[in-house]
């Protein structure tokens, strides 16, 4: 073999070689990016996390949250908690429900969601599957939405798989309304009451449980308690568009927030520019020390938290 064959051939592999440890080095910095980018979405940094003091020292199960003018407003699942509350965030991670509005209803209240928009709030009460539209001009003044559900099965005997969700288009268009589970469906209705239309989510996740619901962005934000997600649904394409895995922080290796915990405990939703806040209803249980999150901040009894979640791009 000529020399100039044998330097053909040794500049040939070392292009070879060249080009192998250019992908290569693309390839490291790909997945070095894509490393840093989750932990910046999920590192320590992007996640804050308050406790809730009990505002009479009685269970204060949280299951829904909603703005009104820059402040966080709470409602309960348990029957004395018959108020809308304002949560006070404070810099040493504890919160305070105040009672703000009570709201005026004469059955036995079971509040599993709410919303604002238009100068008044939409409560769900589960037992009754109904909806109350509350006046803080006219300090909580309530009337309970006339709705025909439009559907052929008594909703009425729903129960604990009831309402759990409500979410308002901008301006009061129209009111969306979660039906929990089994299963899991989706009703629009105007604001004004009337005949609600059922929405079909198509490919829904096999586990899919709604704990509440929120609209930003023209898409509605499902929370969806039994996989640990923010499930982001386009309502003009009518498909989904991504969800947002919060299991890191309520199931941080296998350890739920909360002691003896049989499922996940996430019940509101709530959205601004910057944030995802997820209010737990820890059913009356003691933190669980097991958890790191907890571990971090040092929490112990029994109190109900808000987490607050960095918004992650793209979402």
């Amino acid at each position: 073999m000529s020399k100039k064959c044998k330097l053909n051939i040794s500049n040939g592999i070392n292009f070879l070689q060249m080009k192998q440890v250019v992908l290569l080095a693309l390839m490291l910095l790909l997945i070095s990016s894509t490393a840093q980018e989750g932990q910046q979405q999920k590192g320590d940094e992007a996640v804050t996390i308050y406790r809730v003091l009990k505002p009479d020292g009685r269970r204060f199960d949280l299951s829904g949250l909603a703005w009104y003018n820059d402040t966080i407003v709470a409602v309960a699942d348990k029957p004395w908690n018959t108020w809308l509350y304002h949560i006070e965030l404070r810099e040493d991670h504890t919160a305070t429900a105040k009672p703000w509005q009570e709201i005026g209803y004469d059955s036995r209240a079971d509040f599993e969601a709410v919303d604002y928009s238009g100068g008044c709030f939409f409560v769900a009460d589960e037992r009754a599957s109904s909806i109350i539209k509350v006046n803080p001009a006219l300090s909580g003044k309530s009337k309970t939405m006339d709705i025909s559900w439009g559907i052929e099965e008594n909703f009425g005997e729903w129960g604990n798989a009831g309402i759990e969700g409500v979410a308002l288009y901008p301006h009061q268009k129209k009111l969306y309304i979660a039906k929990e589970r089994d299963p899991a469906r989706l009703f629009v209705v105007s604001p004004k009451g009337g005949e609600t239309e059922e929405v079909k989510l198509v490919k829904k996740p096999a586990s899919f449980d709604i704990a509440d619901m929120k609209y930003a962005k023209g898409c509605l934000y499902f929370l969806n308690r039994q996989n640990f997600t923010v499930m982001k649904w386009d309502i003009a394409n009518q498909e989904w568009r991504g969800s947002f895995d919060y299991s890191y922080v309520m199931n941080a290796g296998g350890e739920m927030l909360y002691s003896n915990s049989q499922y996940p405990m996430a019940e509101g939703l709530l959205l601004d520019e910057e944030f995802i806040w997820i209010a737990l209803d820890n059913n009356g249980r003691s933190f669980n020390s097991k958890n790191r999150w907890i571990e971090k901040y040092g929490f112990t009894g029994d109190d109900p938290v808000i987490v607050r979640f960095k918004w992650p791009e793209n979402f």
